[in-house]
C-alpha cells in the first residue's frame, strides 16, 4: 500500500492536472485494443467447440468457412495488437517527457543540485555520530527493507538526519551545572541552525533510467492488469457454463458443484501466487539496489572521462582499473543475488505452468469419458481455463515486473520528496536591498556538524572598492562565500545584496560543450555582435582562440586552468555586473597574468565591486583593503 501511495503522489501532477487530457485519451485508446482483442478471443472460444465439434463429428464441409473465420479473428488480433503497441509507446515518451522534465525542474530548482550532492555525515573534526534512520517520513527518518539488507548495497532514504552529540559533548552536557555553563547560548543555537542532509545518490541516473522504467512498468502493468480482469470477467461465465456438474460420492455421501472448474482455477493460482511471492518477496530490494549498483559504475568510469588529463598524468590507470573492478564487484553480488533468486522463482514457474497445461484436462475427463461433455466440449472449457486461470494469475505472471517497477516508484519518489524537501526547507540566506552596497554583519558559518569555521564576519563592500578575504587553508573562505550567495544553509548572520548586477564566480570554471561565445555569455544566450566578444577575449589574453567563437569543442580539454581562469574575466567583461564575488579565480594564473587582469577589470569597468579570495602575494596593492580570517 506504500508503494501505490508512492506511485499516485508521482503520477498525481501528470494525470491530474493541466495537459492530461492526452494522456488519459491514448491510455483508454490503448486500453480499447486490449479490450477488443479480448472480444475476438471469446469469438474464437466459441470457434474452439465449432471447430473440435466438427472434427470429431466429420463434418468436412464446415471446415473451410470455419478456417476463413479463424483466418479474420487472426487479422483481427494482429491489428489491434500493432495498433496498441503504438499506442502504448506514444503514451511512454508523452509521460517520461512530463515526468523528466519535473524533475529536472526540482533538481536546478534554487539550486538544488548542488546542495543535495553534498555530503552531510561528515563535521570538521572528521566525523560525527549520525542518528540511526528508522520512519520514512521526509523530516524523520530513513527505511531499511529487509530486501535491501540483502543486497549488500543499501539505499539510506535521506529525509533529513539529525546529528547527534560527540560522545565528549554528551558526556559535558551530562554533567553539573558548571560544565553546563561552558556551553554558550549561541552555540547552542548554532547547533539547532546547523542540520545535516544527506547526498542523494545518482540524481541523474534516477531523472534518466528509472523516469523511463517507472513509466514503461506503469503502462505495462496496468494494460495487463486491464487486460486480464476484462478476460477474467468474459470467461468466467464460459467456464461456468461449459464446467457442468461435477457429481462424486465421498464416504457414502453425495456431492454435487456447479461450475467446479471455476473453483479449481481459482485456488490452484491462489496457491501458487502464495508460493511466488514467498519465493520472489527479495526482488524489489535487489532491483532497488540493482539500479543503484549500475549507476555508481557509470559515474566511476564517468568520472575518468571528466578528469583523463589528471589520472594520464599521475598514470593512474591500474589504480582506477581497481576501482572500477571494485566498483564493478557490487554488480556482480547483486546480479548473483538477483540470479539465485530468480532461479528459484523460475523452477516454480516453469513447473507451474506444466501443470496448469495438465489441469483441465484431467478434470473434465471423467465427464468426458461419461460422454457428459463432447470432446469439443472439453476443449472449450480447457481455453476457458487457460483464460480464467490467466486472469487470476496476473499477480503471479507479472511478479518480477512489479517488483522492478516498485523499485523505480521507490527510488522517484524519493528523489521528488528530497527536492520538495529541500525548496521547502530553505531559507533565504541574504536579503534583497535598494541600496548600492553589499553588506555582511555577524556572519557566521559551520560545517553539517555544528563545527564553526568563520565567526562573526563583517564587511561592506561599495562600488569602486575591491576586498581582499585571506586565510589559512580549510579556514572557511570558500564556505563564507557559498552561504553569502545562498548555496550553503549552515550559518547564520545579516547578508544584504543589491537586487541585480551581482555576481558569483566560482575557482574552477564552468565549460558545458558550448562555443566560446556561448560560454562567455553564459548562462544568458550571447546578444551581442562578434566584435564585441572578440574584443573581450583580447582584453583578458584568450585571442589566439579568436577563431574558435562560434566553433562546439570540449574547452575542458582545450583550456589550460590559467585560461579557463582567464574565461571568467572575459565573462565578468561581458556582463558587466556592480558587484563580484570570486573565489580563488588567479589561482592557477602567474603573478604578473593576475595583475593584468585585475588591473584591466579596475580601467574597464571602473564602478565594480569585487570581494575576492586571493592567496597569492603581490596583489594586495590592487585592493583597498584586506580581511584575515
Amino acid at each position: 500500500m506504500k508503494t501505490l501511495k508512492q506511485f499516485f503522489e508521482i503520477l498525481r501532477p501528470h494525470w491530474f492536472g493541466k495537459g492530461a487530457a492526452k494522456l488519459w485519451a491514448l491510455l483508454l485508446l490503448a486500453l480499447g485494443f486490449s479490450l477488443a482483442i479480448i472480444k475476438i478471443s471469446v469469438l474464437m472460444n466459441a470457434w474452439d467447440k465449432r471447430f473440435y465439434d466438427a472434427l470429431s463429428e466429420l463434418k468436412g464441409e464446415l471446415i473451410p468457412a470455419l478456417v476463413g473465420e479463424f483466418l479474420l479473428y487472426t487479422a483481427l488480433i494482429v491489428l489491434f495488437i500493432v495498433c496498441g503497441s503504438w499506442l502504448r509507446k506514444l503514451l511512454v515518451i508523452v509521460w517520461r517527457e512530463r515526468l523528466s522534465a519535473m524533475m529536472e525542474r526540482k533538481w536546478l530548482h534554487n539550486s538544488n543540485f548542488y546542495r543535495t550532492s553534498l555530503e552531510g555525515n561528515f563535521s570538521a573534526r572528521g566525523g560525527s555520530n549520525l542518528e540511526k534512520p528508522g520512519d520514512a517520513n521526509l523530516n524523520e527518518r530513513a527505511e531499511y527493507s529487509a530486501a535491501e539488507a540483502d543486497s549488500a548495497a543499501l539505499h539510506k532514504d535521506s529525509k533529513g538526519l539529525e546529528i547527534l552529540p560527540s560522545a565528549a559533548e554528551q558526556n559535558a552536557a551530562g554533567q553539573s551545572g558548571a560544565s553546563e555553563k561552558k556551553i554558550s547560548s549561541k552555540t547552542r543555537v548554532d547547533r539547532e541552525i546547523s542540520k545535516t542532509i544527506a547526498k542523494i545518490d545518482n540524481p541523474d541516473q534516477r531523472i534518466a533510467e528509472d523516469s523511463l522504467l517507472l513509466v514503461q512498468k506503469s503502462v505495462d502493468l496496468v494494460k495487463s492488469l486491464v487486460y486480464n480482469l476484462a478476460k477474467l470477467i468474459a470467461f468466467v461465465a464460459i467456464l461456468w457454463q461449459v464446467s457442468k456438474v461435477l457429481k462424486f460420492e465421498i464416504f457414502g455421501m453425495h456431492f454435487a458443484i456447479e461450475g467446479f472448474l471455476l473453483y479449481v482455477a481459482l485456488i490452484y493460482t491462489l496457491l501458487c501466487s502464495l508460493i511466488t511471492h514467498l519465493i520472489g518477496r527479495r526482488l524489489r530490494g535487489l532491483n532497488f539496489a540493482k539500479q543503484r549498483a549500475e549507476a555508481d559504475y557509470r559515474s566511476d568510469l564517468l568520472l575518468v572521462r571528466e578528469n583523463a588529463e589528471a589520472v594520464a598524468f599521475m598514470r593512474g590507470e591500474d589504480a582506477e582499473r581497481g576501482r572500477f573492478r571494485a566498483s564493478f564487484g557490487e554488480i556482480i553480488r547483486n546480479w548473483r543475488s538477483i540470479m539465485n533468486t530468480e532461479f528459484r522463482l523460475e523452477c516454480f514457474s516453469a513447473s507451474y505452468l506444466k501443470i496448469t497445461n495438465l489441469i483441465p484436462i484431467f478434470a473434465c475427463l471423467p465427464l468426458y469419458l461419461s460422454r457428459a461433455m463432447s470432446f469439443g466440449d472439453m476443449m472449450q472449457a480447457r481455453s476457458a481455463f487457460y483464460s480464467v486461470q490467466d486472469g487470476f494469475a496476473w499477480f503471479m505472471d507479472y511478479y518480477k515486473q512489479i517488483m522492478e517497477w516498485a523499485a523505480s516508484v521507490q527510488r522517484i519518489y524519493e528523489f521528488i520528496s528530497r527536492m520538495d524537501d529541500e525548496s521547502a526547507n530553505l531559507r533565504a540566506c541574504a536579503t534583497q536591498s535598494d541600496k548600492n552596497s553589499a553588506r555582511c554583519e555577524g556572519l557566521s558559518v559551520f560545517t553539517p556538524a555544528g563545527e564553526p569555521l568563520i565567526e562573526d564576519l563583517r564587511f561592506e563592500l561599495a562600488p569602486a572598492q575591491f576586498i581582499i578575504l585571506r586565510g589559512k587553508s580549510g579556514a572557511g573562505k570558500s564556505t563564507a562565500l557559498r552561504y553569502v550567495a545562498g548555496l550553503w544553509r549552515y550559518g547564520r548572520g545579516e547578508i544584504s545584496l543589491p537586487r541585480t548586477g551581482v555576481m558569483f564566480i566560482p575557482q574552477k570554471p564552468y565549460l558545458a560543450p558550448l562555443s566560446l561565445k556561448e560560454l562567455i555569455a553564459y548562462p544568458q544566450p550571447p546578444c551581442a555582435d562578434d566584435a564585441e566578444f572578440l574584443e573581450i577575449l583580447r582584453s583578458v589574453g584568450l585571442e589566439k582562440f579568436a577563431r574558435m567563437l562560434n566553433s562546439r569543442a570540449d574547452y575542458v580539454k582545450i583550456l589550460s586552468g590559467g585560461e579557463a581562469q582567464r574565461l571568467s574575466f572575459a565573462r565578468i567583461h561581458y556582463h558587466k555586473p556592480t558587484f563580484v564575488f570570486a573565489d580563488e579565480i588567479t589561482s592557477a594564473l602567474d603573478l604578473v597574468s593576475a595583475r593584468e587582469l585585475l588591473l584591466g577589470l579596475r580601467a574597464d569597468l571602473p564602478s565594480l565591486g569585487m570581494l575576492a579570495i586571493v592567496h597569492q602575494a603581490g596583489l594586495e596593492d590592487i585592493f583597498e583593503r584586506t580581511i584575515e580570517l
